[in-house]
């Protein structure tokens, strides 16, 4: 069991002033089956006076807030303390096949959303391109084991584009990561999602967090310091199984889950509106840290 204290900031700056500010959160870590969420604190500068939290349609935490005193910067801090537990030990040779995957995304009742089915359709973000499909085609065989075909796919997706922060931004089409051949976690997993739907094969946009400093002997993970995305991938008799395109692995201790949805749009961690403000600034800062003591858990039955 890895214990880890997470660490987020992000400030905004504005040319002018912002008269009012509306802003919706998704920076509460999960509680789920191999996760477990200690303590989380949020705080706001200028202080909101009242932040109300509430669940979303897939289950995730949101804080919520409006700002009605003029100001020219925005600051929201989290820091979070989070037991990541091991998962079970998958063998991707023997999952079900690509095809029974697919079945089985338009019959099986997922716990926090109506249906598995919605993840197979196309999203905002995630349309079914059909040269996703064809990227794919190759290693999504009928016949072949799920979980295997989907970790070739990740493998794939990551010796085929190059990781470069800059390049793209949060409204990047996944046309631009085929076009420019580089992008982020973001772009590789939206990417990895559509290969997948257009194959039949339920997926969902995971968002959190990877541990900053790994142990010694292990390579440091792309995407720490920042926040990071990956997928989730429906496997029948295993249920659903993380995956990572952009450090091309299964998800395991080192990565926090903040949320699930069908891609970026529905967990961004900040998204709001504001009135004035002209041009802005963000500065977000990210820490991952193990904590050494040893916390007192109980595995979820």
């Amino acid at each position: 069991m890895a214990q880890y204290r997470v660490h987020h900031k992000t400030v905004y700056h504005y040319e002018s002033d912002v008269a009012t500010s509306h802003q919706c959160l998704h920076l509460e870590p999960l509680g789920a089956p191999t996760q477990i969420l200690h303590r989380f604190r949020l705080n706001v500068s200028p202080d909101p006076g009242e932040i109300q939290r509430g669940r979303d349609y897939f289950g995730n935490s949101f804080h919520s807030f409006d700002i009605s005193e003029p100001h020219r910067a925005l600051e929201v801090e989290t820091r979070s303390d989070v037991s990541v537990l091991p998962r079970d030990m998958a063998m991707p040779l023997l999952t079900p096949a690509c095809s029974e995957a697919a079945r089985l995304a338009h019959v099986h009742e997922d716990p926090l959303s109506l249906t598995a089915s919605e993840f197979v359709l196309p999203s905002p973000r995630i349309p079914l391109l059909r040269e996703a499909h064809d990227f794919a085609a190759p290693l999504l065989l009928p016949d072949r084991p799920v979980l295997d075909a989907a970790l070739a796919l990740c493998a794939k997706v990551k010796t085929s584009f190059r990781y470069k922060p800059g390049v793209t931004d949060a409204s990047s089409p996944i046309q631009t990561l085929l076009k420019l051949g580089q992008g982020v976690c973001q772009d590789f997993s939206h990417f990895t999602i559509s290969c997948l739907r257009s194959h039949g094969i339920a997926a969902a946009y995971m968002s959190g967090y990877i541990r900053t400093n790994p142990p010694p002997g292990r390579p440091r993970l792309v995407g720490a310091d920042a926040s990071h995305a990956w997928v989730t991938v429906l496997v029948p008799q295993l249920g659903w199984v993380e995956i990572d395109p952009t450090n091309n692995c299964l998800v395991g201790e080192d990565h926090i889950s903040v949320g699930r949805g069908r891609d970026y749009g529905d967990l961004s961690m900040i998204r709001g509106s504001i009135l004035g403000g002209g041009l802005q600034t963000i500065r977000v800062a990210v820490t991952v840290e193990p904590i050494e003591e040893r916390v007192a858990v109980a595995r979820p039955l």
